[in-house]
């Protein structure tokens, strides 16, 4: 990001915004006093993001923080505000992790988009289709430098999930109701065997080369609790001192770490005795706060987990040059734990094994997981029947090679 200096109400990431807090700023007035109680609900979950940087009064570099509910107020306009906090706050909606990803989506894609498009406030209403088809056009063309387009499939049908999701919500809050922008011609097709457009996977040793960069013991929690938990970002983020706990003693001893999974639903995960050491040597006897801190002292967010993960795998020098984001950890690991399963029985025992897998990473549908396999299996497969065919022109290709490599 770029330098800027500290907005006005800039806030840390801990505090909260309570209705009259809120109704020093404004915020509480542009809601109804209905609203209140999931204004202050909704805006503890959504917390703060990261908007940039400034410079302390020692020179140093800090991150500048705002509250997300804060900078919807100053990008929507009052109704479709209202709209926005219902939609969020519905019982569809419980993952703190979805609440922040759509508001996140609103405020660095379709905001942005508003403005390009003359408004100085984003309301349900203003984007047309053909907003949405010049900024897919955009977002899909090849840019000259890296040979990739800006956006990937994946991410274009996120966003345009989350607008939809909006849309679909204000048809039934609204009259008359906004017709969704959202058409299959911006919504591309995702091919779920493709690995090509799927989430990269590290192999065994680049895991352990990555986890050889890390120089700071942060860093190395960090990424064994993605790895060996298969867990989400958010939720390794979200978790604090607190949430370590042990259950017996001595030799008995099991470490638990428990963390709000997908749907708000709070787990107790075991913890390995090497990796609880590990968090112990981290805490240093800390009790309470963030599990894992930033360089301010304060509570690590996705960004900088983002930021710590994609050095790391620079150093390592793996995936080409690919940024190294944290679910790679995950879904490495949830690819590792099928191919375990394939080398004890082949193909049998990864059926037999799917639902442990299933339930280990968290996943809804057995489906999601199986996923992670049909990638896997159909890569080796045609990896082996590439090979075949090889052999067939083994001589022919060892003859243009030579022995000495000189024909070109």
């Amino acid at each position: 990001m770029t330098d800027l200096a500290a907005p006005a109400g800039a806030l840390e990431p801990s505090a909260a915004l309570t209705p009259a807090a809120a109704d020093a700023g404004g915020l509480a007035r542009a809601v109804p006093p209905l609203l209140h109680g999931a204004l202050s609900a909704l805006d503890a979950d959504l917390g703060a993001k990261c908007v940039g940087w400034t410079t302390d009064a020692d020179g140093k570099r800090v991150r500048v923080y705002r509250r997300r509910m804060e900078l919807l107020a100053e990008a929507l306009e009052p109704d479709t505000l209202q709209v926005v906090i219902r939609w969020l706050s519905s019982s569809r909606r419980t993952s703190v992790s979805t609440r922040r990803c759509y508001a996140d989506d609103l405020l660095s894609v379709w905001v942005p988009l508003a403005r390009q498009a003359g408004y100085d406030r984003f309301a349900l209403g203003q984007l047309t289709t053909a907003h949405l088809e010049l900024w897919f056009g955009c977002v899909t063309d090849t840019d000259p430098d890296t040979g990739r387009p800006e956006l990937s499939a994946r991410s274009i049908r996120r966003y345009t999930a989350s607008l939809s999701s909006l849309y679909s919500y204000a048809s039934r809050a609204m009259d008359p109701p906004p017709r969704n922008p959202v058409s299959e011609d911006v919504t591309p097709k995702i091919d779920e065997q493709d690995a090509s457009t799927a989430t990269r996977i590290l192999e065994k040793d680049e895991v352990r080369a990555v986890a050889e960069q890390a120089t700071r013991l942060r860093d190395q929690v960090l990424i064994s609790l993605l790895y060996i938990l298969a867990g989400r970002v958010t939720e390794i983020c979200q978790a604090d001192a607190q949430d370590v706990h042990v259950h017996g003693e001595g030799p008995f001893g099991r470490t638990f770490l428990r963390v709000t999974r997908k749907g708000n639903e709070p787990r107790d995960l075991e913890i390995p005795r090497a990796q609880a050491k590990l968090i112990d040597r981290y805490l240093d006897g800390r009790a309470s706060g963030p599990l894992l801190l930033n360089s301010q002292g304060q509570r690590l967010d996705r960004s900088g987990a983002l930021w710590i993960s994609a050095s790391l795998g620079r150093a390592a020098g793996v995936l080409n040059g690919d940024a190294l984001t944290p679910h790679v950890w995950r879904a490495s690991r949830i690819t590792h734990m099928l191919d375990a399963l394939y080398e004890q029985n082949g193909q049998q025992g990864v059926m037999a094994g799917l639902a442990q897998v299933m339930i280990f990473a968290n996943h809804k549908r057995p489906e999601t997981t199986l996923r992670y396999w049909i990638r896997r299996d159909h890569a080796a497969r045609n990896a082996e029947l590439a090979r075949t065919g090889e052999q067939v022109l083994e001589q022919v290709i060892g003859d243009w090679l030579g022995d000495d490599g000189s024909n070109t």
